[in-house]
């Protein structure tokens, strides 16, 4: 494998407990990563051995070192599995990004391993839902994180918003209760686990494909405006 003359750009993707879309984002945010320019090289990490979904997510296996089919034409997407990450690591000396998919830090066991991981990543994306307990999980990690110094790093991704509920989710409440920036917003799209499941593409020019597109442009300090707006 050839390496790159740079470090990657490493971002972990955390959530306070199980049902916010973690691990769908990770799949999804790679492969828009992947994307944005030709011969990309792109790995996906998941280091929670112990209940492992994106071999499920992109229908394949994931293992030490394997390659996966890439999700683009251009560039290429591969995976492991492993319980922690170091800098000695191969992903750290010959890609242009990494994804970490966290263990879920609801798991006290595994909190210690989420907090290593926040050490040695550029950017920590949250993820929650507007469910009030999502919320408060996603809560209370961003605040043990900012207590480990590592308020700077954080970026807030609302999954599973229903735009189309009575009354609709208060976007600003959920963004205010957690307390950093807000990333990007995803609509509840069906589309987005079912392409996901397959290993295929989003269907272009959907409101989810887009969105995911942004928040990878924002990730590099472009300004995208939301899709979804806050005000309601």
């Amino acid at each position: 494998m050839v390496k790159t003359e740079a470090k990657p750009k490493v971002i972990a993707v955390l959530s306070g407990g199980a049902g916010a879309g973690k691990s769908v984002i990770v799949a999804s945010l790679a492969a828009s990563l992947s994307a944005r320019k030709p011969n990309l090289r792109t790995a996906i990490i998941e280091l929670d051995t112990s209940l492992r979904c994106l071999d499920v997510i992109l229908g394949t296996q994931i293992g030490e070192s394997l390659e996966l089919h890439a999700l683009t034409d251009k560039s290429e997407l591969s995976g492991l599995c492993a319980k922690k990450l170091t800098e000695d690591d191969e992903a750290h000396n010959a890609y242009d990004y990494v994804v970490i998919d966290t263990a879920s830090s609801g798991k006290f066991s595994q909190l210690g391993d989420v907090l290593d991981v926040a050490e040695s990543a550029d950017a920590l994306i949250l993820v929650t839902t507007p469910d009030d307990d999502s919320v408060r999980q996603c809560a209370a990690l961003s605040d043990l994180l900012y207590v480990r110094g590592h308020g700077a790093k954080q970026r807030l991704v609302i999954n599973k918003a229903d735009t189309k509920a009575e009354p609709p989710p208060d976007l600003d409440a959920v963004t205010d209760a957690v307390g950093i920036p807000l990333l990007g917003v995803l609509p509840t799209d069906s589309s987005l686990k079912l392409c996901t499941d397959k290993g295929i593409e989003l269907p272009a020019g959907s409101l989810v494909a887009n969105e995911l597109k942004a928040i990878a442009a924002r990730l590099h300090g472009e300004y995208v405006p939301l899709i979804i707006s806050q005000k309601k």
